[in-house]
């Protein structure tokens, strides 16, 4: 307890004056933030991807292992620490997903407060107010965080971590940065500079120290996966790994730094003020996150892997971060004279978010995925789904997730079968599944069509989030792109 209470006071000092006028405004900032991220529930789905780690998770609350397909050791989700997690919330019979969204809007505000926190007392009151409006609209915070995913979770351990390091708590902080490379792949950039910072600015023996801290904090961990999967890298990693010849630069940028309007219109306040951070004190808590998210980008241009939104989070949430100062540094210029009136009349900001959300919330009505796609799928698995059922599918979260069934995963990620296959048609003859769920595309409909495999297959249920129900095997009817619409065809017993 006395450790807990050092590390307290120095991660979180202020001065009692300080927090009497700033308090209400904290406190109705994080109100502002939960209110958008519950709007933002109502309006946006669960990422399919999610629904993988929760079937692992509910396969260990029940006693078949933390595994996909029951009795198959493999390791397909890239988060074992987030679905152990989740784990607990099956044992405590809590509504899943519902249980994930809730965690990961309390760790938004942990992200909000930490970050106040995180900077000089004399820039909390207006940072706090510009931030939280920022943090609080953009669609793309508010989208991974009702996503389902473990990305807010390891953004709020990889910023405790740097301020433990900040505060001289070292050890702790390389440590949890170990702890959170089961969370995020990525903790292994924020090793990597914890250790790099010691070597440059401290000693080069703390560094080794530091290095070899993480070493053990990861050994056991990964020695027990390799135990149980005969490997330590996930099936995901490999999977998306074969994908890099088709993404470009271009698109990993356009994912990264411009996934939204916001974000991409804050972009250039962001990289003026990681120009005017790089060459601050070493101890600035702003100058360890852009560095952060520097080589977080750098990393995925190098290694150009297919990539997802919530992968980008710490980059998101640093250009916030660094617009945000940016921001203040304009307005102090501005209105020098006139900021003691500024900041009162900036609190009226904080409705705005609300507001868009509102109107958001308004026109779009709730999610067409939840309501048209899951939903549905949910209540047809039960009715048609036996656990001695097999199901081919693209997509293998949500249809996974809804039913018990043996899942031959076309992409890979949890059955790495497919990827020494030739084409789908042959994992489709080779195994002759009761089921496929494909994506309603263009493609997979020719594919459907062919004589060889349409006197197997017939389509029997969609689900579009657009309420398509039209099943024809018409490839002039389908889209080319991939969308959240999905036709399942059953085989027909000979």
């Amino acid at each position: 307890m006395t450790l807990v209470r050092k590390v307290s006071k120095k991660l979180f000092s202020f001065h009692r004056k300080d927090l009497q006028k700033e308090l209400l405004v904290f406190l109705w900032l994080g109100i502002v933030i939960f209110t958008c991220r519950f709007i933002g529930s109502m309006v946006l789905p669960v990422y399919d991807d999610a629904f993988i780690t929760f079937r692992y998770a509910k396969n260990f609350a029940v006693g078949n292992g933390f595994v996909y397909n029951i009795s198959e050791s493999v390791l397909g989700t890239t988060s074992p620490a987030f679905g152990v997690l989740c784990t607990l919330f099956y044992l405590l019979s809590l509504p899943m997903p519902q249980a994930v969204i809730v965690m990961n809007i309390f760790l938004d505000l942990i992200i909000f407060y930490l970050t106040i926190y995180a900077l000089p007392h004399d820039k909390r009151y207006l940072f706090s107010i510009i931030f939280g409006v920022l943090f609080s609209v953009s669609p793309i915070m508010n989208r991974i965080c009702i996503g389902g995913m473990e990305a807010n979770l390891f953004l709020a351990c990889s910023i405790i971590s740097i301020l433990l390091y900040l505060k001289q708590f070292k050890k702790s902080a390389i440590i949890l940065a170990s702890i959170s490379y089961f969370l995020r792949p990525e903790a292994l950039i924020l090793i990597g500079l914890l250790c790099a910072k010691e070597w440059v600015y401290y000693k080069k023996t703390a560094s080794l120290k530091l290095a070899l801290i993480a070493i053990l904090t990861l050994a056991f961990p990964l020695m027990t996966i390799f135990h149980f999967y005969g490997q330590i890298i996930s099936s995901s990693i490999i999977a998306k790994a074969t994908m890099v010849r088709k993404v470009t630069f271009i698109n990993i940028i356009r994912r990264l730094l411009i996934p939204d309007l916001l974000i991409a219109s804050l972009m250039p306040l962001a990289t003026f003020a990681f120009i005017i951070n790089i060459n601050k004190e070493k101890k600035s808590f702003v100058k360890f996150v852009a560095i952060f998210a520097f080589i977080y980008v750098a990393a995925y241009l190098i290694a150009r892997p297919q990539i997802w939104s919530w992968y980008g989070e710490v980059i998101y949430y640093s250009i916030l971060l660094l617009a945000t100062l940016m921001i203040m540094n304009i307005l102090e210029g501005l209105l020098y004279f006139q900021m003691k009136i500024f900041r009162h009349i900036s609190l009226i900001l904080t409705f705005l978010p609300i507001a868009t959300w509102i109107f958001l919330w308004a026109k779009i009505g709730p999610s067409s995925v939840t309501s048209n796609v899951y939903r549905p799928l949910q209540a047809w698995c039960k009715m048609n789904i036996k656990n001695s059922d097999s199901i081919l599918a693209e997509d293998i979260g949500a249809i996974g997730y809804y039913s018990n069934a043996y899942i031959y995963d076309l992409e890979g990620l949890v059955w790495p079968k497919a990827l020494s296959s030739r084409s789908r048609e042959d994992i489709i003859l080779s195994y002759l599944p009761d089921y496929l769920f494909l994506v309603a595309c263009r493609t997979n409909i020719k594919m459907m069509d062919k004589d060889f495999i349409n006197k197997i297959y017939k389509p029997i249920a969609r689900f579009s989030r657009k309420k398509i129900s039209d099943m024809s095997l018409d490839p002039s009817k389908y889209s080319q792109n991939w969308d959240v619409d999905y036709i399942i065809f059953k085989k027909v017993n000979n």
